[in-house]
């Protein structure tokens, strides 16, 4: 048996912050609600939504994304 998936550590924003998501090569706009670290990773993930515009219509993603697919919007400033 496995053991379950803990949450270490979360650094929320309150309210969330503006920021570009990495899906597939492109930017999208989207809100990063928190930094967390659970027991199951070495690193820090965002924690993320954001719409994506597909031919079949818009797909909304919520999900937890490494550093390096995360950015801030364009004039949103560096805080926490």
């Amino acid at each position: 048996m496995t053991e379950p998936v803990r949450l270490v550590d979360q650094r929320r924003y309150d309210p969330a912050r503006q920021v570009e998501v990495e899906l597939g090569g492109c930017w999208w706009p989207g809100l990063q609600h928190a930094w967390r670290l659970t027991s199951d990773r070495d690193r820090w993930v965002a924690d993320v939504e954001f719409s994506v515009r597909y031919g079949w219509g818009t797909g909304k993603h919520v999900q937890c994304v490494p550093p390096e697919r995360v950015r801030l919007a364009a004039g949103e400033e560096r805080r926490g």
